[in-house]
């Protein structure tokens, strides 16, 4: 495999593009984790290259899956160890992508209802909303 963007061809090149999508979804996940986001910036594109190879491949996925079948058992154990550590990273990214929105989401209600004058300190009156108020009891 000349470059990433080549189509696996011989079973080497494919074992060699497993083990380079394997890398990039432990990376993402790595970054996510860490809170890396200028590593996840440099990851992203090679896994949307990935799947532009997927894509590419005859058949799509269901021939990659054919053409994985048919690996020598040697290749055959190994991706498969591959493939499954790879599904982990991505089902882990996957729930930290949903829990930093969470996170995002809970951060920017704080901010909005710090910046309403409903909130503990202001002098005007109005309307408050629940739970905008803050407690003067300690």
């Amino acid at each position: 495999m000349t470059s990433l963007l080549d189509v696996p061809v011989t079973e080497e090149d494919l074992v060699e593009f497993i083990v380079f999508v394997g890398s990039c979804m432990a990376s993402q996940r790595e970054s996510i984790e860490k809170g890396n986001w200028q590593q996840l910036n440099e990851v992203i594109p090679k896994l949307q290259e990935a799947l532009l190879v997927i894509s590419r491949f005859p058949g799509g996925m269901d021939g990659l899956r054919d053409r994985l079948e048919n690996l020598p058992e040697i290749h055959r154990e190994s991706i498969n160890q591959l493939m499954e550590s790879a599904a982990v990273d991505r089902r882990v990214a996957a729930e930290l992508i949903k829990i930093n929105l969470h996170r995002l989401s809970a951060l920017k209600v704080l901010h909005e209802n710090s910046l309403t004058d409903e909130t503990y300190g202001s002098d005007n009156s109005g309307i408050s909303r629940p739970g905008s108020r803050v407690s003067t009891r300690a």
